[in-house]
């Protein structure tokens, strides 16, 4: 399998302050590093956290779980 060795271009969605760190994902614009020309992939799911649970701009968001889907996922490992 090939490997893809990083996921970029996934955002976290604006949201009203509820006192949790839950983080709602954007993935349509992800890319991977390592998609050979022609494959296709998309992000199955994958879990956001914002780094704490205060209202801000511009916040980091931990991004984990991503699993691969689309028409070749299955010749690719993260």
């Amino acid at each position: 399998k090939a490997k893809i060795d990083h996921v970029t271009g996934i955002t976290a969605n604006d949201r009203t302050y509820d006192t949790t760190t839950n983080a709602s994902l954007n993935t349509g614009s992800a890319t991977f590093n390592g998609l050979l020309n022609g494959d296709s992939l998309t992000v199955g799911s994958a879990q956001g956290q914002f780094a704490d649970k205060n209202a801000g701009i511009g916040k980091t968001v931990n991004i984990n779980g991503i699993t691969l889907s689309g028409a070749d996922a299955a010749n690719y490992e993260l």
